[in-house]
């Protein structure tokens, strides 16, 4: 298929010449287009209006002391549709708009601009890129049809951005256009009402009100896809291919398994999202495929993990700077969460190097406070890990603990940290309580237990539990700590010996054996 070739030619004093004499360079620009009916219509170009004349091959402005003229070389025997574009304030455009061809069926649009020197007029086909580039999240104050509203509040996006073009005018610069979401498959179609504003020379979307959604799931589409049960995500699909069925998360085809019906949006599991998870396993070194993508199909960005994380945080713990991620997870963020989010990277990234001054601002600054009991051990048990200290704890009562911080310790108790939680996540949880006794610092447990730390806690076995006091029944002064605390809980279970036992004579008795 040709080109549409547009050359266009700035005419002064219909003379050829500039006010002061000297010839202008005519300028070229390329659109696929075809033959133009006859017609007559008008331009607003820099305050000035300008008769637009369309006679075949050739558009021409005028308006007494200026013309630039437009000549468009013809291609098979589809012609542009040309539409009159007014305003009530007396501003005037033209849409021009072609088919691309093919079996898409998509509709190329273009309206009339003068470039940035205001000296050659040119087209601009960025007329529907607010709607393009916008969430559907962002769209859905203007969505009238219920069932699509529901799809959106219900989270079962996977693409979020539609396609819109094909622009009808009704009247003055009103009309409709059409809109299609995914592609191959396509998930929906519908139809929506927009105005074109003369300002931006852009479409803004007024109502969408007609929406069809496809079959995806009972067609070809879908047939290697099936859900399946994850230990960590529950429910979730995966699709087939050479290695066996995957998941988005393994490195399953994002658009098929989207296409059929898998949302980007909704949590996986408590405090379990795509985007979250995507964000941990970032590599500056390396292509983070699945990031990217998620941040193309515009997921969205105000989410939080199980502790109150936002996604935001979670990118800055893991020491993201790259300004395009970081600037699109603090959309939908308002200025106060951003500062939290910044500030509870400092808080438990580098806690220790902060004075008591600063850890009271951090703690108690109003609607900017990061509250002292901010966790991110989920994130740091063995994912996200600290090559300085070799140790990561995800609270800021664990850092100082850790660091041996005694001062720090203390003022966080008196400000409410609380001393149950977990050091780390998994494998690598421990409890302050435990922490300090496992290295004898008697002194500090028993700060912890002073304030609320629960001395009757069971630690997990491989496999099994324990109680603490059976776990350090060979330290006396321990168990005499947690005894004067009124922890006098005795417990031993292990499934494999099946074994299970409860008294303090019965464990005590065991050690006899063992020895």
């Amino acid at each position: 298929m040709k080109k549409l070739l547009l050359f266009v030619i700035v005419m002064l004093c219909a003379t050829g010449c500039s006010d002061d004499g000297k010839a202008v360079d005519s300028v070229s620009t390329q659109m696929e287009s075809a033959k133009v009916a006859t017609g007559q219509y008008e331009v607003t170009l820099n305050g000035e209006t300008y008769k637009a004349n369309v006679v075949s091959d050739k558009i021409t402005l005028t308006n007494g002391t200026k013309s630039y003229e437009l000549e468009i070389d013809e291609f098979d025997a589809t012609s542009l549709e040309i539409e009159q574009l007014s305003s009530s304030e007396g501003q005037k455009n033209i849409m021009i708009s072609a088919p691309t061809g093919g079996s898409s069926g998509i509709v190329i649009s273009a309206v009339l601009k003068l470039n940035k020197d205001k000296d050659v007029i040119e087209l601009d086909r960025d007329v529907f890129s607010l709607m393009n580039n916008a969430s559907f999240y962002d769209l859905d104050s203007k969505v009238k049809d219920n069932i699509l509203h529901d799809w959106i509040a219900n989270q079962h996006m996977g693409f979020h951005t539609a396609d819109f073009d094909d622009f009808k005018l009704v009247k003055e610069n009103n009309g409709t256009v059409r809109f299609r979401l995914g592609e191959r498959p396509i998930i929906l179609t519908g139809s929506a009402k927009v105005h074109f504003d003369f300002d931006s020379r852009k479409f803004q979307l007024d109502e969408i009100d007609k929406v069809s959604f496809e079959d995806i799931k009972g067609s070809s589409w879908c047939e290697n896809v099936k859900e399946q049960d994850d230990a960590q995500y529950g429910k979730i699909l995966a699709v087939d291919n050479s290695q066996g069925y995957k998941s988005i998360l393994e490195g399953g085809n994002v658009y098929n398994l989207v296409g059929c019906g898998e949302s980007l949006d909704r949590p996986l599991a408590a405090g379990r999202f795509y985007l979250i998870e995507a964000i941990i396993d970032y590599d500056k070194s390396a292509t983070n495929s699945l990031l990217d993508t998620l941040l193309t199909y515009r997921v969205k960005t105000d989410i939080k993990d199980e502790n109150g994380n936002s996604a935001y945080t979670v990118a800055l713990i893991k020491g993201i700077t790259d300004e395009t991620i970081l600037g699109r997870l603090r959309e939908g963020l308002s200025k106060s969460n951003i500062i939290q989010a910044e500030r509870t990277e400092t808080l438990l990234m580098h806690g220790n190097d902060l004075t008591i001054d600063e850890l009271d601002h951090i703690i108690h600054d109003g609607e900017n406070s990061v509250s002292v009991n901010s966790n991110i051990s989920f994130y740091t048990s063995g994912r996200l890990y600290s090559t300085e200290t070799n140790n990561w704890t995800g609270t800021a009562l664990g850092n100082a603990l850790d660091a041996n911080n005694v001062k720090q310790i203390e003022w966080l108790l008196k400000n409410g940290a609380d001393p149950n939680i977990p050091m780390g996540d998994y494998e690598f949880s421990v409890s302050p309580l435990k922490y300090s006794l496992e290295s004898d610092d008697l002194t500090i447990a028993e700060k912890f237990l002073k304030y609320g730390a629960d001395g009757d806690e069971l630690v997990p076995m491989m496999p099994g539990r324990i109680s603490l006091n059976a776990y350090f029944k060979e330290s006396p002064e321990i168990t005499r700590l947690l005894s004067k605390y009124g922890f006098n809980k005795w417990y031993l279970e292990d499934p494999d010996s099946n074994l299970k036992l409860d008294t303090r004579e019965e464990i005590m008795g065991l050690i006899t054996l063992e020895q």
